[in-house]
């Protein structure tokens, strides 16, 4: 797999006449800003971690290179799922764990792709909640994988986060959001504890998506520019405020989508 960074296409106007080229400094917007940070960490920080453990369970549909053969003895692309690329790597997995055949997933580190992301909330919100869609299809399509030995690491470790860290966790922390409100209003939480927790889950985040925008710095240096660093440094910590809270809600939006029968990708600006 190939990390994947964020782009913005420009089309622009010389002598009449109109061209697009690749911009890859960090966009300006805030929902810009916060994207790039998102797959900053996500490639650097989780991607790197789970190949890492041998726990990848997704090559980004975005950049992936596969081993023809195996593709093809796995049963090739499922053309009735939304998340073709991670269904597609754990079903090779699956394959070569259960035929007790040697594999490897490797990530390549060096940025070597360019994506558009949606530019507005709207299509953001319908990007992620399909994305949740995906991820619930894929861990029902392939339960029997998990927290069996057989399927090793990715059974029992990277599957498992998925499902309690991105399926279960998403409705979990709203429901933690009202009952700390209810808690308040009831006396039965002070501010000081609700502040004292919502500061260090804040804390946390951030330390993570700065440790993402140092790895950048220390290897790839893909964003140089000082007004980029800048504008990473505010992503990081913009993120906590008002973008998570509406990504939990596309997430359990998907997910109940996805409970309710809708198993489509649709449009996305």
């Amino acid at each position: 797999g190939g990390t994947v960074l964020v782009s913005n296409m420009q089309t622009e106007r010389t002598l009449d006449k109109k061209f697009i080229h690749l911009n890859t400094s960090v966009p300006g917007s805030w929902i810009g800003m916060i994207q790039v940070v998102e797959y900053l960490r996500a490639f650097f920080v989780g991607r790197q971690g789970w190949s890492y453990l041998n726990a990848n369970a997704i090559i980004s549909g975005a950049f992936g290179l596969f081993k023809k053969s195996m593709v093809i003895r796995a049963g090739g692309y499922e053309t009735k799922t939304i998340g073709e690329d991670m269904e597609l790597l754990l079903r090779m997995q699956s394959y070569c764990l259960s035929q007790k055949e040697e594999y490897e997933v490797n990530l390549l580190p060096m940025p070597v792709c360019w994506t558009e992301t949606p530019p507005d909330l709207r299509s953001l919100g319908n990007q992620r909640a399909r994305w949740s869609q995906g991820l619930v299809d894929c861990l029902w399509k392939h339960k029997r994988m998990l927290f069996r030995p057989w399927s090793g690491m990715i059974g029992m470790v990277g599957l498992p986060y998925f499902l309690f860290f991105e399926v279960i966790a998403a409705p979990l922390e709203i429901i933690g959001y009202f009952f700390s409100i209810f808690g308040i209003a009831l006396g039965v939480l002070s501010w000081d504890v609700v502040i004292s927790f919502l500061c260090a889950t804040v804390v946390f985040g951030c330390v993570l998506n700065l440790g993402a925008v140092v790895i950048d710095q220390f290897t790839f240096q893909k964003y140089k520019k000082s007004s980029d660093i800048l504008k990473l440094v505010a992503g990081s910590v913009l993120e906590h405020f008002g973008f998570r809270q509406l990504h939990l809600y596309w997430r359990v939006k998907g997910i109940f989508e996805w409970f309710d029968g809708k198993h489509e990708w649709g449009k996305i600006k």
